[in-house]
């Protein structure tokens, strides 16, 4: 009975990889693009140059695999958290095939804590330390350059 529970998850998000594989290539394939033409897998960071409220996650997971704390702490102190609650949502979601009002509380807190934790590494590390610096080969900053360009 035990294995039959936890294969629910699995089951259901093969199912879902495997009906939507052509949207999950093509996230993968423009994750490719953005690295190659903006220096950055962040959708937004690669649109406006500016840090995203997730900024440094992957950086802080990979320090924290290595067992660097203080470097995980730097980069991103909530990645942990972040991704204990989506692995939460992601295991849970198949058995009840909707979200209830405690996951709905639980995705509200998560983007509530992330916003204001950007908001004070905003103010606190902006514009001059890793990895809340501007990224000017974004789209915002090539557009200004190339406008700029045009008046002249």
């Amino acid at each position: 009975m035990k294995t039959k529970t936890l294969m629910l998850p699995l089951k259901f998000w093969c199912q879902f990889i495997r009906r939507n594989k052509a949207i999950l290539l093509i996230l993968a394939g423009s994750m490719v693009f953005l690295q190659v033409l903006f220096e950055t897998s962040c959708l937004f960071r690669a649109m406006t140059g500016l840090p995203c409220p997730g900024c440094g996650s992957t950086r802080a997971i990979i320090a924290l695999l290595s067992g660097d704390l203080a470097r995980y702490l730097h980069y991103m102190p909530l990645a942990v958290p972040n991704v204990a609650a989506l692995a939460y949502l992601a295991i849970t979601y198949p058995f009840r095939g909707t979200f209830g009002k405690g996951d709905k509380a639980l995705l509200l807190l998560v983007f509530f804590v992330n916003v204001l934790f950007f908001i004070f590494r905003m103010i606190q590390m902006f514009p001059d330390t890793e990895p809340y610096t501007i990224n000017r080969t974004s789209m915002l900053f090539r557009s200004i350059g190339w406008l700029g360009g045009l008046i002249r």
